[in-house]
């Protein structure tokens, strides 16, 4: 009995070992800081990122809410829209998601269209994952409210990050 229980004993440390291990090679998104560089962007809908942790973010695929949303349940992977080309943003750098729906006879056009010319708020839940292929390392959930003097910028309000929810 003895010998069962430190066996087990050393894989549930062996696994935390290794769990702590992998953890300091997850990419960790955050919104961008105010004095980043400004990165060109051609598209109507985009937010700018950050890197915080040590490996290599690529962003899957994105959500968009023409509002405030706030659901504890994540969107299911297969839910997202997906990227038509990876974005890869690289350790302790910046980059940014971009969004488009292709065509005004998108359900989520209009009230897209709207959200942003407005100003008013709206909500982007981003699917990412590291350069090794794992889909799903984390989700990111930005709230945004566009600045009226400003055509080009937008106040990230609040920031939830899911990591590791879909591996």
């Amino acid at each position: 009995m003895a010998t069962f229980s430190a066996i087990r004993a050393a894989n549930v440390v062996a696994r935390v070992a290794q769990q702590s291990l992998l953890a300091g090679r997850w990419p960790v998104l955050m919104a961008s800081r105010r004095d980043d560089p400004a990165q060109k962007v051609n598209f109507y809908l985009a937010v700018w990122l950050r890197n915080a942790g040590s490996g290599i973010a690529v962003l899957h695929g994105g959500r968009f809410y023409p509002d405030w949303h706030r659901d504890t349940e994540h969107t299911p992977a297969e839910e997202f829209e997906r990227q038509n080309r990876d974005l890869y943003i690289p350790p302790g750098g910046i980059g940014f998601w971009q969004g488009a729906f292709r065509g005004p006879e998108r359900p989520q056009y209009a009230p897209a269209r709207k959200a942003v010319e407005a100003r008013g708020p709206w909500t982007v839940e981003l699917l990412y994952g590291d350069h090794e292929g794992r889909a799903g390392t984390g989700i990111w959930t930005g709230r945004i409210h566009g600045v009226r003097d400003s055509p080009w910028r937008g106040c990230v309000f609040s920031i939830t990050i899911r990591s590791r929810c879909l591996v």
